[in-house]
């Protein structure tokens, strides 16, 4: 058993192992995410100003003596308040919350079953000039290395994103906002027919 506090924020992780397998129950309330990026030795290529995460997983890991070890994930993930500056400090995501329920993440054999995504109020803000030059290649990864997976629900509510061309004088900014989509039981299985519905304000119109 683990119970500490980070900035007075509690978290706590308590496992067992029986034969081969070990499982672990982790349980993080609001911490303060955006304050540890700033103390820990890492760069990134943005700077996060707000952001806190919570989750309630539980994680199995089986240690066979022969085979293949694999680690398995389920529970809730969580993040609230995010904020995040470009590389030029200028306001680049925003989101209120998002949440993720997971059914079963299983590592080794790269499946993923989730019962439910949610995301309220993300705001993506771009700004990029055109650029002559020869398109990047793209490969495709072989079958064998492709992820299979599931999704029950996924809503996205009151998003919005600014594109604005800087190649232009002056620079011309096209607005999507009031973007709301409401998907159901998509999947990678081959025939496999989900539904959603989709609105969103475009320019002077609506979509």
């Amino acid at each position: 058993k683990l119970s500490l506090k980070i900035d007075g924020t509690p978290i706590k992780a308590e496992g067992e192992l029986k034969g081969d397998t070990a499982t672990m129950a982790v349980k993080i309330d609001n911490l303060n995410v955006a304050k540890l990026l700033k103390a820990a030795p890492v760069t990134l290529p943005v700077a996060i100003e707000k952001a806190s995460a919570s989750c309630n997983l539980q994680v199995s890991f089986d240690m066979p003596k022969s085979g293949v070890s694999g680690i398995k994930v389920s529970g809730t993930a969580s993040a609230n308040n995010l904020y995040v500056r470009d590389a030029k400090n200028k306001p680049f995501v925003s989101v209120k919350s998002a949440s993720i329920d997971l059914k079963s993440v299983d590592v080794s054999a790269q499946k993923a079953d989730v019962n439910s995504v949610k995301i309220v109020q993300p705001s993506i803000k771009l700004s990029a000039a055109k650029t002559s030059g020869s398109a990047a290649s793209t490969s495709e990864a072989s079958p064998s290395a492709a992820w299979k997976w599931s999704v029950g629900s996924a809503q996205i509510s009151n998003g919005s994103v600014q594109v604005t061309d800087t190649s232009l004088k002056p620079a011309a900014t096209l607005s999507v906002s009031a973007i709301n989509l409401d998907a159901k039981g998509f999947s990678s299985d081959k025939g496999k027919t989900g539904t959603y519905s989709a609105s969103a304000n475009v320019a002077q119109g609506k979509l």
